[in-house]
């Protein structure tokens, strides 16, 4: 029985959740006044780490699709599987979503968004932009719902019910 999952998921699990994390941060800043050079700037960050995220994503998933990461066993309630996968599945439908919103945000976005610096992928069509960016905010605004509940449900389980459950994707070895 599998109890936690490989190395290489769990760094790419905590990766992912880094980059998430200050992806969610630079866009806050995003909803405030700034100078055009900082916003540029923080576009450019948000982009390339937006890059990152979709390339990480793709080895995760297909490390999750070839069973390269098998999925750790435990005892808990069949409405906390449920719970636990319906969670899972939006985070990663939305970990695919966001993406595709996002590119297609910056590709009509009036400023030149260049991902790590290198080029452009803005063409500036602010009608179109304000309506995608619409859907990129809503999908924002769901993954972080999904977030709070993912992050409860993993302390929630490492310190009321302490059932190993947090144990399988922490990168430190688990108190037996």
């Amino acid at each position: 029985m599998t109890q936690r999952y490989a190395l290489l998921f769990r760094l790419i699990h905590w990766a992912m959740a880094l980059i998430v994390l200050t992806m969610l941060a630079f866009g806050q800043k995003f909803a405030g006044e700034m100078p055009v050079a900082e916003r540029q700037f923080s576009l450019m960050g948000h982009s390339s780490l937006g890059v990152l995220l979709v390339g990480l994503l793709s080895l995760r998933l297909i490390m999750r699709l070839t069973g390269m990461a098998k999925r750790p066993e435990h005892s808990i309630a069949p409405w906390q599987k449920l719970a636990s996968r319906t969670v899972q599945t939006g985070l990663y439908a939305l970990m695919v979503l966001l993406p595709i919103t996002g590119f297609l945000t910056a590709r009509v976005h009036e400023l030149p968004v260049t991902p790590f610096g290198l080029f452009s992928i803005s063409t500036s069509d602010p009608a179109t932009f304000e309506a995608i960016r619409d859907w990129h905010m809503l999908g924002t605004k769901l993954l972080m719902v999904l977030l709070v509940l993912h992050i409860g449900a993993a302390l929630m389980h490492r310190f009321v019910l302490r059932d190993g459950v947090m144990g399988s994707m922490s990168l430190f070895r688990p108190k037996s």
